[in-house]
């Protein structure tokens, strides 16, 4: 372990407690509960931060991710008054539910009736809000329910604009718009998103926004936030402002001076991340010094670039070919999961077939340094995991999740042993070279599975709408395997680390179905 590790570690420490003080102050009273019904639904109830609640909101989340994500937003509302009910829905954060579309909807409604009948929600003076898919339900919601006001963030689809695949608009405009609709769009989504918020506003019969539209329970807004992305828009603070604003003359609250909430929880779960991420690179020291596993074996030579592009073209085309007609991990039941680690199932076995004459003797077997990135990996997820969890997204897997997390290892291990070997050790000289690389082959990964969806219909519409998540997370796991390689020189080693991260990504992100 090196001093320079030690003095990372330093300032990671100091970050992660600036990140938890920030946290932890923008935090309120909040409680968990299961919802007993037909859905069981994992809610968290904010408490309205203030002596007595003026009215309640029941927020819904997106696809593929959870009610954490909703939770900045959500103490923007309790900070009004309003007692606050992050969803998750089926088959998403700690919910064990099968997920499908018509599914999430009706344990929506479930959820709504629910707490309307044991009285700890007034419908009169409650505001449903929803991001993505879960702005549609929101929307949707108001063929069933006469509340206050609903709050749709880039909601999906519900009109399907010219030359969007049928898959992205699995839910129709409800019979009856919405009472008091406001609707957020980001300048950096695709066009097709404002032409969709277009649709609901021409449904809804055009903007209106004087206070007797509040009071004749008709008004209607769409707001364009420029230089905001579809994720973004939920932790933007002019979404924020507006959604109170909505809320106060939706329930007809007296004006006050402007809403603010202690802390800092968007910073301070960014400051948390990066202080994590400064402690990695001693606690790779540390995992592979404890099982004596430092690099003794020789560096492996990597195949020359020409082979490696002429052997991951194919191979990625073929996988997406042979995944038209079968998906081997199909029985993992993880919606758009299942068919990404069957992916790396077919395309890592293809690769290793026509690298293997030139660099199978690089997969040695060594016992000590798999061990060493076992360690490494779980500690890493449980980190990580724990952290994501508090503030900003669930991804801390429950007993459901987990047993699909080893057979994903399995899965993806063959690619990532193949990424491994046509990558080669890490060097300072080629570094910038060997990044390019590897962004060129994930690159390849990605528009291998794009042709899939917009030529072969697979329907993975989920690889396209986390596009920038899956680029991040490559990046940090490219980052994260690379130390484990310069510290043992093993390629097992790193393709085993490569794999349990993963193996958590694909696990904890995707909908449970």
């Amino acid at each position: 372990m090196k001093s320079g590790e030690w003095r990372l570690a330093a300032i990671g420490i100091a970050l992660l407690g600036a990140g938890a003080v920030g946290t932890r102050l923008s935090q309120g009273a909040m409680r968990d509960a299961v919802l007993p019904g037909g859905c069981r639904t994992p809610v968290r109830v904010l408490a309205p931060r203030a002596p007595q609640a003026v009215g309640s909101a029941v927020v819904f989340h997106g696809l593929s991710t959870s009610g954490r994500m909703m939770q900045t937003l959500g103490q923007w509302l309790a900070a009004l008054g309003l007692q606050v009910y992050l969803v998750d829905s089926p088959g998403h954060g700690g919910s064990d539910e099968p997920f499908s579309f018509p599914r999430a909807e009706e344990c929506a409604a479930d959820l709504v009736d629910s707490l309307a009948r044991r009285s700890e929600i007034d419908l009169g003076r409650t505001v449903l809000v929803g991001h993505s898919m879960g702005g549609s339900i929101a929307i949707r919601l108001a063929d069933r329910f006469p509340t206050a006001a609903t709050i749709a963030i880039s909601p999906a689809p519900m009109v399907r604009p010219a030359g969007l695949p049928p898959i992205l608009v699995p839910y129709e405009l409800p019979r009856r718009m919405p009472i008091n609709l406001l609707v957020f769009v980001g300048g950096w989504e695709p066009r097709w998103a404002d032409e969709a918020a277009q649709a609901l506003m021409r449904a809804a019969g055009g903007e209106r926004l004087q206070p007797e539209d509040f009071q004749q329970r008709r008004a209607a807004k769409m707001v364009l936030i420029p230089r905001a992305t579809h994720t973004s828009l939920l932790f933007d603070r002019r979404v924020e402002d507006w959604s109170v604003d909505w809320a106060r003359n939706a329930l007809n609250l007296k004006a006050a001076e402007r809403i603010t909430t202690p802390g800092y929880p968007v910073l301070g779960g960014i400051l948390g991340i990066v202080g994590l991420s400064l402690l990695y690179p001693l606690a790779a020291s540390a995992s592979i010094a404890l099982l004596r596993a430092q690099a003794s074996e020789p560096a492996a030579m990597p195949p020359s670039p020409r082979r490696i592009l002429l052997s991951w073209v194919p191979a990625a085309l073929m996988a997406v070919v042979v995944l038209k007609f079968w998906v081997p991990l199909r029985a993992l039941r993880l919606w758009t999961g299942d068919y990404l680690a069957s992916f790396f199932l077919l395309a890592g076995v293809l690769l290793l077939a026509l690298l293997w004459r030139a660099s199978h003797a690089a997969l040695r077997f060594n016992l000590r340094a798999i061990a060493g990135a076992c360690v490494l990996g779980f500690a890493t997820i449980l980190a990580f995991g724990a952290w994501l969890n508090w503030q900003l997204d669930d991804v801390w897997m429950n007993a459901t999740r987990w047993l699909r997390f080893a057979p994903v290892v399995a899965a993806s291990l063959p690619y990532f042993a193949a990424e491994e070997l046509a990558l080669g050790a890490p060097n300072a000289s080629q570094r910038w070279r060997r990044w390019g690389m590897f962004l060129l082959l994930r690159l390849i990964l990605w528009l291998a599975l794009m042709s899939a969806l917009l030529v072969l219909w697979s329907g993975q519409i989920l690889i396209l709408l986390l596009a920038i998540f899956l680029l991040a997370f490559s990046i940090v796991q490219r980052a994260a395997a690379d130390a484990v390689y310069r510290r043992t020189g093993s390629v097992a080693a790193a393709a085993t680390l490569d794999a349990i991260l993963a193996g958590w990504f694909i696990a904890a992100v995707f909908p449970l179905t």
